[in-house]
């Protein structure tokens, strides 16, 4: 299986951006890891991401989620059923949702923790848990919170660790 990366980075070209294909890299292995049983793998997954300025995003927000304030990432899974990654049986490609990140935000939040992260550790994260979010995963639970966190750590790290 092989993740190709649709990314339009265009508006915020400024803010640093981890290599293409390490991000694919690391999705592919975790798309493989993540897999549900079966259901035949498709040869190529599309992910798109996209980064937008503040307003833009903050009007995205209001559009999809009713809150009218930015926010640092919002995920679109194309197979969810019932809160379940639940993708085709038999798709040659397969469109697996966007991202939309807004890199002014993620520069504000990882400034505002307590440890103050750099700005490339915080999109990392953000990253990684976007990605999960299109494979259905959530944080609606306690139980599912601690296995996203501890995932999406996972992933966050191997991102920062293979940039060349």
């Amino acid at each position: 299986m092989k993740v190709q990366l649709s990314i339009d980075n265009e508006d915020c070209e400024h803010y640093p951006f981890p290599d293409s294909n390490v991000l694919s890299r690391i999705f592919e292995n975790e798309i493989a890891s993540l897999w549900p049983q079966g259901i035949q793998k498709p040869e190529i997954v599309e992910i798109s991401i996209s980064t937008l300025t503040q307003s833009d995003m903050k009007e995205q927000n209001k559009m999809f989620r009713g809150i009218d304030s930015s926010t640092d990432a919002l995920s679109f899974p194309m197979w969810e059923n019932n809160g379940e990654f639940a993708p085709e049986m038999s798709c040659p490609m397969l469109l697996l949702g966007d991202i939309l990140l807004c890199p002014e935000k993620i520069s504000e939040n990882a400034a505002a923790k307590l440890e103050s992260k750099e700005y490339f550790e915080e999109l990392c994260l953000v990253l990684a848990h976007s990605f999960l979010h299109l494979l259905c995963w959530d944080h609606g639970t306690e139980e599912n919170e601690t296995n996203m966190w501890r995932r999406q750590e996972t992933i966050k790290s191997r991102i920062i660790g293979e940039q060349v």
